[in-house]
């Protein structure tokens, strides 16, 4: 490898060559220009400007960056996210360093307190470190997980969910402490000492927590199981359990008091007041969806199918509408007032009417990935609060028609979304009558029928993916979906969504095609054929 150097005080150049530089990523030079200090995958070496030649190495000196004390030669200082080092380039030694307290390990799950007035905000990271934050504040607590491993056991200590109870009293904490114990902690975080109250110990790891409405019962739902367990905060055992008679569950949700799960199988399960017999379910036409909340006045459901986020109604049992982020799969949470879902995904965090059903605020200039677990709001619905993947937890102040007077929780303003709106179709030309020249005939009437377009060249199949297809011929194929009065198709936008999946279906069944969905040469010609039979 050849290393430039930077121009010496005697304004003369000086060329390092070393056969071993593949790791080298950058260099400074000192107040003199004597000495270039050159990063490396693991240290920092130290060279002469003037030789050419390795002087020494710094060892465990990398970093970030680096840079040296403008008012003199011998002092480098190097920084990372955690700590700034200072090095005296003539011995070789450390001087000096400062270090930030905190983690960079991943947030796992992080949850506002359920009280209207607190700013208490629980973090739970990769690490098993669980922390409290006053928001506006400082860390008030901190409590760390170390797992007790056998000899040959990896430790694995990361916290699988959290949840506040309504009445703020409880905070639980479920963990895997290894393939054989896994444990839900319960702490009172009104305490100093941030240290479990009590253990609940379940037999299969816990994958998602609630509390019921009064926060006598914790329900939770495990790793491939088919039942939900409803557990006594009291006496710390198993109250009641019951299974929607479906395969393994994937996904729990409780608002006020209703409970819902969602199987493997893709079979939506609630229940008022469970374990109640009264129960509505919602067969989905997927597997494996992810039940993400239940809609403030509890008659639809958010579900995740990869990228897409939908809902679906119980009155109907149908997908409603639905949303497609390309940056990755979303993550969300309602505000108190059920008027906004926020909504994460990769490094786009956003805010969604959930009247309109549109959004109307991005925040898309993060640096890092959003962490794959929803955000959250204050109990006031004033602050949002969601986790990055290096460690660090944003937290935003929102618009003040959120808000409320301090210490009250918002009144519920808003329920459930409706379905998009309807586009109005492209008209076909009426019939057209031409009177004869002479009064006493009476020409006969010329009718202009629906035309059909040249068909456009068939470039390639289109169906639902991942990411979705987008170009020209979806665009197309939207417009003549639209045109023939498949409405559901919604507004063209040259993206093949759902809404434009259902659209080529019902186009399909009318047009006695097979129905799946795909458009293929088939599909295509017939679409734009004179023969092919309207949707409306």
């Amino acid at each position: 490898g050849v290393y430039p150097a930077t121009t010496n005080a005697q304004g003369s150049s000086a060329v390092i060559r070393d056969l071993d530089m593949s790791g080298y990523w950058g260099f400074t030079v000192n107040a003199d220009r004597s000495r270039l200090a050159v990063f490396t995958d693991k240290d920092i070496e130290l060279w002469s400007a003037f030789g050419g030649s390795r002087l020494l190495t710094l060892p465990g000196a990398a970093g970030d960056g680096m840079t040296f004390n403008p008012a003199e030669k011998r002092l480098l200082a190097v920084w990372s996210k955690r700590s700034i080092q200072i090095w005296d380039i003539t011995s070789g030694q450390k001087v000096n360093e400062w270090r930030r307290g905190g983690s960079d390990s991943p947030p796992v799950a992080l949850a506002f307190s359920s009280i209207a007035d607190s700013r208490l905000l629980a973090v739970g990271r990769e690490d098993g470190q669980l922390e409290l934050w006053n928001v506006g504040g400082e860390k008030s607590a901190v409590w760390q997980y170390n797992p007790q491993t056998s000899e040959h056991s990896k430790p694995n200590p990361s916290f699988t969910s959290l949840a506040f109870s309504p009445d703020g009293r409880w905070l639980a904490v479920a963990t895997e402490r290894d393939k054989d114990a896994h444990n839900i902690f319960i702490f009172n975080p009104a305490n100093s000492d941030l240290t479990p109250q009590f253990v609940i110990r379940s037999q299969i790891r816990v994958d998602a927590l609630a509390f019921k409405a009064d926060s006598s019962l914790l329900y939770s739902i495990g790793f491939f199981s088919d039942s939900v367990n409803a557990w006594d905060i009291n006496s710390q055992k198993i109250a009641t359990s019951w299974s929607p008679g479906a395969s393994s569950l994937l996904g729990l949700a409780v608002r006020d008091d209703m409970l819902a799960v969602v199987s493997e199988n893709g079979l939506v399960t609630a229940w008022k007041n469970p374990p109640s017999s009264a129960s509505q379910a919602i067969q989905l036409s997927y597997t494996w969806g992810e039940l993400l909340d239940i809609s403030p006045d509890e008659t639809q459901v958010l579900i995740r199918h990869g990228y897409d986020l939908e809902v679906w109604s119980f009155a109907t049992r149908q997908w409603l509408r639905g949303w497609i982020f390309k940056s990755g799969e979303p993550h969300i949470a309602y505000s108190p007032d059920g008027c906004t879902l926020a909504v994460s995904a990769g490094k786009e965090l956003s805010l969604l009417n959930t009247q309109q059903g549109k959004f109307y605020k991005s925040f898309s200039d993060q640096k890092a990935n959003l962490v794959k677990n929803p955000p959250t709001f204050s109990a006031d619905g004033a602050l949002l609060a969601a986790a990055f993947d290096d460690g660090r937890i944003g937290v935003w102040g929102l618009d003040s028609g959120l808000t409320s007077p301090a210490g009250m929780i918002p009144p519920m303003r808003c329920s459930s979304f409706s379905p998009p709106p309807t586009p109005t179709p492209t008209l076909s030309p009426t019939a057209t009558l031409i009177p004869s020249e002479t009064p006493t005939c009476t020409a006969t009437p010329v009718v202009t029928t629906t035309t059909s377009p040249t068909p456009p060249p068939f470039v390639r199949d289109l169906y639902l993916s991942d990411p979705p297809m987008q170009g020209d011929d979806v665009l197309k194929l939207q417009q003549r979906l639209l045109e023939l009065g498949y409405t559901e198709v919604g507004t063209p936008d040259g993206i093949f969504g759902r809404m434009t999946r259902e659209a080529v279906r019902r186009f399909q069944e009318r047009n006695t095609l097979t129905v799946d969905s795909y458009v293929g040469p088939k599909t295509w010609a017939r679409l734009f054929s004179p023969n092919a039979l309207r949707g409306d």
